[in-house]
């Protein structure tokens, strides 16, 4: 560092003559407020993001004209909801290859595929969607393992009941992994499911079970 020279003497009211070139009175002064004391304290997180909303609220607002803060914000958190709904279903896309996903266990103590399908038409009575796809798919998987074709365990994965079907019944896996895939998102993922989705399952069900008969 190069040292200041004598300081030149001025009358009242007066600035003192620069005694350093400018460059190295630049180099001092970044010397300086490189300190530690004198950097600024790094802004929480949240801030940070709630000035990237806020930026981008603007943006949306002036895009659209003159509207309510309020529905500029309801924008803001469709296209929000819009692109996490895409990020979802691409992961989803990812994980597409039925025979290697680990899926999730599937809870609950072995029953006769009766009494899955007659509690499966219970809650279809009742409008009970979301129980009585789950029934219907369990019903399935009863009678597969009645059939020596899968070995039902409790804890044990959807996967590890895809791979079992996979060699077992290959004829039938792609109807079994469409059923498991709509069992997963209605039973674990919370998607909504109404008569459709419940019928979807049965249907599936049953081209798995006249091929596991055939």
């Amino acid at each position: 560092m190069v040292a200041a020279g004598p300081a030149v003497a001025v009358g009242p009211g007066e600035l003192p003559t620069p005694q350093e070139a400018p460059a190295q009175a630049r180099r001092r002064a970044e010397e300086i407020l490189a300190r530690p004391e004198l950097r600024p304290e790094p802004r929480p997180l949240v801030e940070r993001v709630l000035d990237e909303l806020g930026e981008l609220l603007d943006r949306v607002v002036g895009g659209v004209g003159s509207v309510s803060p309020l529905l500029a914000w309801a924008i803001v958190g469709a296209v929000a909801g819009l692109l996490g709904f895409a990020l979802w279903r691409g992961v989803r896309a990812l994980q597409g290859d039925a025979a290697v996903r680990g899926g999730v266990g599937v809870d609950g103590r072995r029953r006769p595929p009766a009494d899955w399908r007659a509690e499966a038409a219970a809650h279809e009575a009742a409008g009970r969607w979301r129980e009585a796809l789950r029934c219907s798919w369990r019903a399935v998987v009863a009678e597969l393992a009645a059939r020596g074709l899968l070995e039902e365990v409790p804890g044990r994965t959807t996967g590890e009941y895809r791979r079992a079907v996979a060699r077992s019944l290959p004829d039938g896996a792609a109807a079994f992994s469409r059923s498991t895939r709509l069992f997963e998102d209605a039973w674990y993922a919370a998607v909504e499911v109404g008569p459709a989705e419940a019928a979807e399952v049965r249907d599936l069900g049953d081209q798995v079970l006249a091929r596991a008969r055939a």
